[in-house]
């Protein structure tokens, strides 16, 4: 789903877009890839400049899960990462 876009926000390091690695269902980046290639980009600024991090984590999401269903909860997660990539437009997501 957001896939391309992913690779577009990483087309300025070819290095980076080679070992990204998408969740098949958002097309986000897995969380294994999105931790290492965090570390990558934070590494790789100089130390003046100003670096903003923010992580998600949907606590105890089995419970919507159970309540709803699987269908459902997939709907919302993906709903959210497309809020998400939205919000956060050429960043690593």
């Amino acid at each position: 789903m957001m896939d391309q876009d992913n690779k577009v926000r990483l087309e300025l390091n070819p290095e980076l877009a080679e070992k990204a690695e998408y969740d098949q269902m958002t097309g986000c980046l897995t969380l294994k890839s999105f931790w290492s290639l965090t570390k990558t980009v934070l590494d790789s600024l100089d130390n003046d400049r100003k670096k903003d991090f923010v992580f998600f984590n949907i606590e105890n999401f089995k419970v919507y899960n159970e309540e709803f269903g699987f269908d459902s909860g997939n709907d919302r997660i993906c709903e959210f990462a497309l809020l998400i990539v939205s919000h956060f437009p050429k960043r690593l997501v």
